[in-house]
C-alpha cells in the first residue's frame, strides 16, 4: 500500500490545487514527451547514420570534442541558468523579475567571454586531457568556437522553461535537431568524414536557431511585468553567490559523472591511440543506442521543476512528494519496458544499425540502459532537492557516485578499456541513487512502494545475462503489484489524456 495515497481529507491544512493547474501540467509533460521523442528520434536516426558513416577513430575523437563542450558550458555559465526554474517564482512574486533576467544575463555574458579567452589561452593542456596529445590544440580551438552558440542557446532554453514556455523551448529544440541532421548528413557526403564537419555541423545546428527565434526570445522578455522594485545587484548576487556556487559544483560533480569514464579512457587505457579512439567509437556507439533514455526524464525533470518550486512555495509539500513519485514511475516504467526490448534483441540490433561494425560491444548494451534508468531517477528526484533547500545536501551523494566511478575505473579501465568504464559507471550511478534517496525520504519525501518496485525490477539488468529474469521481474512488478499507481495518480492520468486528445481532435 503507498504512503501516499491518503484521502484529501486527511490533509485539510494543504488543499488541493485546482484542477487547472493539475491539467496545465499533465497537459504540458504528455505534449513535450511527444515532442521531445520525436526530436530525439530524428537525433537517433542521425546518430546511427554517423556512426556507421565516420571511421571508428573519427568516432571517437567527435565524442571526445562533444563531451568537451557539454562539458564545460555550465562551467564558464556558473550554471546560473540552472536556478532559473528554482527562483524565478521567487522574483516574479517580489515583482523585480524583468530585473533579475537582466543582471543574470550580464554575468552570464561576461563569464561566457572569460571562458572563451582561458580555453584559448590554455588549448595544449586542454588538448592533452581531453585527446591525449597536445599536438591537436587546433581541435579545441574548433571546439571553443561551437561552445559560444551552444552555451548562448542553453541559456535561452532554461529561460524559457522557467517562465512555462515550454512548447516555445521545444520547438526551438527540435529545429536545433533537424538543422544539426541535415549539417551533418550533408557534411559527411560532401566532404570527408571526419570529427571537425561534425563539430562545425554541431556549431550551426544551434547558431540558426538562435537567429531564427530572436523575435519570440524578444517578444518573451517584452511581455515580462514591470519592475516593481528596484533590484540592487550588490545584494542580490550576495545573497545568490552561496546558490549558484551550490549549482556549479552540482553541475560540475553531475557532468564529470557522466563523462569522467571517457577522459579516464583517454588517459589510462593501455592502448594506442588509434585503438583507444576506436573503442571509444564503439563505447560512443552503445551510448548512441541507449541514451534516449536519459534525455527524455531530463526534459521532463527540467519542464516539473517550475511546478514543483510552486506548490513548494505555496506549502503543498504532500504535492511534490505525489509529483515526484508519480513522475519517476511513470517515465520509468515505460523506459524499462522499452529497455528491456532493446537488451533482448542487443546483438542484432547492433549488427543491423551498425552495419556490423560494432557487434563486439553489443553485451554493453544491458548494463547502459540500467545505468541511464538510475540516472534518469536521479534527475526527476533532484526537484525535490531543489525545492525543499536541500541541494546542498545531494552533493554528498554526487561526490560518493563520482568516487566510486573513479576508483572502478581506475582499477579496471588500463587491463579491461570500455568494460572497465561501464562497469565503473553503473557502481557510481548505484551509490548515488542510494544516497540521494535514502536523504529525500529522511527529509520528507513520502516514497512510494511502486518507485521501490521499480528499482528493484530495472535492477535485474544487472546480474540477469539472459534476460528472463528482467522480464520476469518487470512483468510482476508492472502487472503483479496493483498499488504501483493510487487511485489519485489514476485519476490525473486519466485527467492528461483527455485534455491531450480533445487538443488533437479540436486541431
Amino acid at each position: 500500500m503507498s504512503v501516499v495515497s491518503q484521502p484529501a481529507e486527511s490533509c485539510p491544512a494543504q488543499p488541493e490545487p485546482s484542477r487547472q493547474l493539475v491539467d496545465s501540467l499533465a497537459t504540458s509533460l504528455v505534449f513535450l514527451l511527444f515532442l521531445t521523442v520525436g526530436q530525439k528520434l530524428i537525433g537517433f536516426v542521425r546518430s546511427i547514420i554517423v556512426c556507421r558513416v565516420l571511421p571508428p577513430e573519427e568516432l571517437g575523437t567527435w565524442a571526445m570534442l562533444q563531451t568537451l563542450v557539454l562539458t564545460i558550458s555550465p562551467v564558464v555559465l556558473l550554471s546560473i541558468p540552472a536556478c532559473f526554474g528554482r527562483y524565478f517564482a521567487k522574483y516574479r512574486q517580489q515583482g523585480q523579475l524583468a530585473a533579475f533576467i537582466q543582471q543574470a544575463t550580464i554575468i552570464c555574458g561576461l563569464s561566457l567571454s572569460l571562458g572563451v579567452l582561458m580555453l584559448w589561452g590554455f588549448q595544449g593542456p586542454v588538448s592533452l586531457w581531453v585527446l591525449g596529445e597536445n599536438q591537436c590544440s587546433s581541435l579545441i580551438v574548433y571546439t571553443t568556437m561551437a561552445l559560444i552558440p551552444f552555451a548562448m542557446f542553453s541559456f535561452l532554453s532554461e529561460l524559457l522553461l522557467a517562465l512555462r514556455h515550454g512548447r516555445v523551448a521545444s520547438r526551438a529544440n527540435f529545429i536545433s535537431t533537424v538543422t544539426f541532421t541535415i549539417f551533418s548528413l550533408g557534411f559527411l557526403i560532401c566532404f570527408p568524414p571526419s570529427a571537425l564537419s561534425m563539430l562545425s555541423a554541431f556549431a550551426l545546428s544551434f547558431a540558426i536557431p538562435l537567429v531564427m527565434f530572436y523575435r519570440v526570445y524578444r517578444q518573451v522578455i517584452h511581455d515580462l511585468p514591470a519592475n516593481e522594485a528596484r533590484l540592487d545587484w550588490a545584494s542580490t548576487w550576495g545573497w545568490m553567490f552561496p546558490v549558484i556556487l551550490l549549482f556549479w559544483f552540482t553541475d560540475l560533480l553531475t557532468n564529470l559523472f557522466y563523462t569522467i569514464d571517457k577522459y579516464m579512457i583517454v588517459n589510462l587505457y593501455a592502448a594506442t591511440s588509434q585503438a583507444v579512439f576506436a573503442d571509444l567509437g564503439a563505447y560512443e556507439a552503445m551510448h548512441v543506442l541507449t541514451g534516449i533514455f536519459l534525455t527524455v526524464t531530463t526534459w521532463i525533470g527540467k519542464t516539473l521543476l517550475p511546478y514543483t518550486a510552486k506548490e513548494w512555495e505555496e506549502g503543498r509539500i504532500r504535492e511534490v512528494s505525489l509529483q515526484t513519485n508519480m513522475s519517476i514511475k511513470l517515465v520509468g516504467f515505460v523506459s524499462l519496458g522499452a529497455g528491456l526490448v532493446m537488451s533482448t534483441f542487443a546483438a542484432p540490433l547492433c549488427h543491423l544499425l551498425f552495419n556490423g561494425k560494432y557487434d563486439s560491444a553489443a553485451y554493453l548494451v544491458p548494463y547502459l540502459v540500467y545505468f541511464y534508468l538510475g540516472c534518469g531517477t536521479t534527475i526527476v528526484l533532484m526537484n525535490f532537492y531543489w525545492c525543499a533547500g536541500i541541494a546542498a545536501w545531494s552533493t554528498g551523494s554526487l561526490v560518493l557516485g563520482l568516487v566510486a566511478n573513479c576508483v572502478v575505473n581506475y582499477l579496471l579501465i588500463p587491463d579491461h578499456g570500455i568494460e572497465g568504464a561501464t562497469i565503473g559507471t553503473i557502481c557510481g550511478m548505484a551509490c548515488q541513487s542510494i544516497g540521494l534517496l535514502l536523504f529525500a525520504i529522511w527529509r520528507g519525501l513520502k516514497l512510494d512502494l511502486g518507485v521501490i518496485s521499480y528499482l528493484l525490477a530495472s535492477s535485474l539488468l544487472v546480474v540477469d545475462r539472459t534476460g528472463v529474469l528482467s522480464w520476469c521481474g518487470f512483468l510482476i512488478a508492472g502487472v503483479g503489484f496493483t498499488g504501483i499507481f493510487s487511485d489519485e495518480e489514476r485519476q490525473r492520468l486519466g485527467r492528461a489524456y483527455t485534455a491531450l486528445k480533445d487538443k488533437l481532435v479540436r486541431a
